[in-house]
């Protein structure tokens, strides 16, 4: 070939039983992403010049979008009782109250981070009989209500009385005023329990068995429903 006006489907399967032969940095072969990135990008490049009408291109994009290797990822991971119960300790023998906090609220909630690091200082709302936590829109684009157990509510609280002055308009800032982000929660998460120190106050409260936030959500997302709040048509908060 002298032009890539030439390149035909021949030479990519060559190029494929070619590069799947290669050798990989710390591997035997290349791995499986790296083929699909490269093979992604040289079918890049021949849809790119198609388009901007090179005189040079071939007749037809010579690559589909099918023949990429399909690359295994991974899926969900879940804590089972035992790890969920662990990491619940830790977080609460851990010197910084706001890792219980953040911890325990993931945990009994099935927060993701950005909605945990995004709730409103006026979250908390009274319904019914109980607390529930407000939501604002996030990933789904709709805003809801989750069952909060009175000890969540208890620990917020807490929290807020001694760090979050009262105009802050976050829940749960961090102790220098600051908004909390994704990244400081996963440090919070992966720290919890490893310099323990002595328990938080204030102390747990007594189980609510049968209440909707008393299990903690440690399920995968994909199998987790969101409570609702009791639709009272009667009801002044609300409307």
């Amino acid at each position: 070939m002298t032009s890539t006006a030439q390149l035909t489907r021949r030479h990519v399967e060559d190029y494929k039983s070619w590069l799947a032969k290669r050798p990989g940095q710390n591997k035997a072969r290349l791995t499986t992403a790296t083929l699909a990135h490269r093979l992604g990008t040289l079918r890049m490049f021949f849809v790119r010049i198609d388009e901007w009408g090179w005189a040079e291109a071939p007749a037809r994009v010579p690559m589909f979008p099918g023949e990429l290797p399909r690359q295994d990822d991974p899926l969900p991971k879940a804590l089972d009782d035992a790890a969920a119960a662990k990491l619940l300790r830790a977080a609460q023998a851990d010197k910084r109250f706001l890792v219980r906090v953040t911890v325990e609220v993931l945990m009994r909630t099935g927060l993701r981070v950005s909605e945990f690091t995004g709730l409103r200082s006026n979250a908390v709302v009274h319904i019914g009989a109980g607390p529930w936590l407000h939501v604002s829109p996030g990933k789904l684009r709709e805003d809801r209500y989750l069952p909060l157990h009175p000890q969540l509510v208890e620990l917020i609280d807490h929290y807020r009385i001694a760090h979050v002055p009262a105009e802050h308009p976050l829940l749960l800032p961090r102790e220098n005023g600051r908004a909390l982000d994704r990244h400081t929660v996963t440090r919070f998460i992966n720290k919890a329990g490893a310099e323990p120190g002595s328990p938080n106050p204030p102390p747990p409260a007594p189980a609510h068995p049968g209440h909707p936030g008393d299990q903690p959500r440690h399920v995968a997302r994909g199998h987790r429903r969101d409570a609702r709040p009791p639709q009272h048509g009667h009801d002044p908060a609300l409307r």
